[in-house]
C-alpha cells in the first residue's frame, strides 16, 4: 500500500481535500507556502526517518491557488519580510516575462505555484538527507497544485536534473 507525505502550506486547509482523494495512508508537513527552509530547518534528519520508518514511498509537494503567499506576489499587495514572499518574489521576477505579463490572475496563480513545485522540489532533491534518500529508496517527488474551495486538483511532474 501507497505511503505519502505531502509538504504543504498551513494556510491553504487542503489536508481534508488531499486526505478525502489520496486515503488514510497520508501524512503531512506543513510549512508557510509549502518552502522548506533547509539551513534553518532543524527536523530534516527527522523527515527522513519518517520515510524510513513509514515506508513512505511519494512526496508531494502542494501549492493551492488561493495560498496567500501567492497571491500576494501576483496581487502585488503589501508584504510582510516573510522569507517565504521573498522566495516567491525572486521566482516571478526571473520568470515575469515568460510565465505572467500579460496573463490572466488564474494563469499567474497556476505558474507561481508550478515554479514554486519545482523550485522546491530542486532543492529538496539538493538537499543532504532528503535528497539522497528519495534517489537511494526510489521515492517519488511529485507536485500537486489545489484550487481547495472548488475541490480540484492538478498532478505536475518535478523534474529531476
Amino acid at each position: 500500500m501507497d505511503k505519502k507525505l505531502f509538504i504543504l502550506c498551513p494556510f491553504s486547509n487542503t489536508e481534508y481535500l488531499l486526505r478525502k482523494i489520496f486515503g488514510e495512508n497520508t501524512y503531512f508537513l506543513t510549512s508557510p507556502g509549502a518552502i522548506l527552509y533547509f539551513e534553518y530547518y532543524p527536523n530534516m534528519e527527522a523527515i527522513s526517518d519518517l520515510i524510513i520508518l513509514e515506508k513512505i514511498n511519494y512526496i508531494y509537494l502542494v501549492n493551492d491557488t488561493s495560498c496567500r503567499f501567492i497571491n500576494g506576489i501576483v496581487k502585488k499587495t503589501k508584504q510582510y519580510g516573510l522569507p517565504v514572499e521573498k522566495i516567491l518574489e525572486e521566482i516571478y521576477i526571473e520568470h515575469y516575462f515568460s510565465e505572467f505579463k500579460d496573463k490572466s490572475l488564474t494563469k499567474q496563480q497556476l505558474n507561481l505555484a508550478k515554479l514554486n513545485l519545482q523550485n522546491q522540489g530542486d532543492e529538496i532533491l539538493k538537499a543532504r538527507f532528503l535528497g539522497s534518500l528519495i534517489h537511494e529508496k526510489n521515492t517519488y517527488l511529485k507536485g500537486l497544485i489545489t484550487a481547495n474551495q472548488k475541490e480540484i486538483l492538478s498532478k505536475t511532474e518535478i523534474k529531476k536534473k
